[in-house]
């Protein structure tokens, strides 16, 4: 059994990561269109938070080395194609609920806002 979990984890995969890739191309997309109508309206976007971003520290494994590879691509089209700053929220292994939840991913926030974290 741990053998088959330790090979899934090393197991690169391609059908799923080709499916999310595609995904974050739309939400990529979607995001800026929403930009440039908010720039339309007279509203200009101060900067760019990248959310759920697994944070180096805990790549240990093959699995999360290749996520955080895909999540740096993605961080440097999101660079590219918006040109502002951009903010990095860390992946938490929980939702944010709660004021004490919400006050630490403030803090988070604003710690990667102070940094202007750029991958």
């Amino acid at each position: 059994m741990l053998i088959a979990v330790k090979e899934e984890l090393e197991t690169p995969c391609t059908e799923e990561m080709a499916a999310f890739d595609k995904f974050m191309w739309y939400v990529e997309r979607e995001a800026y269109r929403a930009m440039e109508d908010l720039r339309a309206a007279g509203i200009d976007t101060q900067f760019v938070v990248a959310n759920q971003v697994l944070e180096e520290e805990y790549c240990s494994n093959d699995f999360f080395r290749k996520r955080r590879a895909m999540q740096e691509k993605y961080l440097s089209e999101i660079n590219r194609l918006f040109q502002l700053p951009v903010t990095v929220m860390p992946l938490f292994e929980t939702e944010i609920t709660g004021l004490e939840m919400v006050e630490w991913a403030a803090e988070a926030l604003f710690a990667g806002a102070m940094e202007k974290t750029s991958l």
